[in-house]
């Protein structure tokens, strides 16, 4: 699952140039640019946020999968653990139950001032001992299996729940793609035929500073920048008045 990022191009000096631009100047093609550029680069900046809210979902589902994993291995280890343990209770309690269908076929006979018994009441008291482990065993299996089936719920509650997630992030991720892809190639299509004017002012703009003024541009680029002729500074020729320099 994977959104796609904003393709993000300087926009310090991006100006879009209109469809029809037949008989304007470089400075009105870019002036115009502008206008057209706004609202694309208002959903570009819209798509910041949303492609930050997609991301923190996706991060959310990554750890609630993680979270789903590392709970899920702990589970089926306590689960063979558990079943390890069943299966020895089971053992033991066919052993007790065949040691005391053993016990009881043999039944001893009292008699008054004989000590024939001993060792059958003795057994018999070793057989109830071990006959109130098992059922001790038996509640702490119980126990036990009622937690695993508790966590084996939260686990598919949980694994609903990162479904759910999953499924309305994918939608939301395929839209944003879509119309990110949309709106990022409106704006490079733009941009191309901005950079086509850039390079008809590629010349006269070698000549000048970084960032140049309005007015160094006009006086280097000319009619080619704004439409206008460069003019001659006036000078004064000592008249008195203000002429312009032949």
């Amino acid at each position: 699952m994977k959104c796609v990022a904003l393709a993000l191009f300087s926009v310090s000096v991006l100006m879009i140039v209109p469809a029809n631009a037949h008989g304007q100047s470089i400075k009105d093609q870019m002036a115009a640019i502008n206008t057209e550029a706004a609202p694309f680069l208002a959903v570009r900046e819209a798509n910041r946020k949303t492609f930050a809210d997609l991301s923190q979902q996706l991060d959310d589902i990554n750890l609630g999968n993680a979270a789903l994993a590392k709970g899920a291995t702990q589970y089926k280890a306590d689960l063979a653990e558990y079943q390890m343990d069943i299966d020895a209770f089971d053992q033991a309690g066919a052993a007790q139950d065949k040691a005391v269908d053993a016990h009881n076929a043999h039944k001893c006979t009292y008699s008054q001032g004989s000590n024939a018994c001993d060792r059958y009441n003795q057994e018999k008291n070793r057989l109830d001992a071990v006959h109130q482990q098992l059922i001790d065993q038996q509640a702490s299996l119980a126990s036990r299996k009622a937690n695993l089936a508790a966590t084996a719920d939260k686990f598919r509650e949980l694994q609903k729940i990162i479904s759910d997630k999953t499924e309305k992030y994918m939608v939301a991720q395929k839209a944003y793609n879509a119309q990110n892809e949309e709106n990022e190639a409106k704006l490079a299509g733009l941009k191309a035929r901005y950079d086509a004017l850039l390079e008809k002012l590629k010349p006269c703009l070698a000549k000048l500073p970084p960032d140049p003024s309005e007015e160094k541009l006009h006086e280097v680029c000319g009619q080619l920048w704004d439409g206008n002729s460069i003019h001659s500074a006036p000078v004064n020729q000592g008249t008195g008045g203000i002429t312009p320099n032949k």
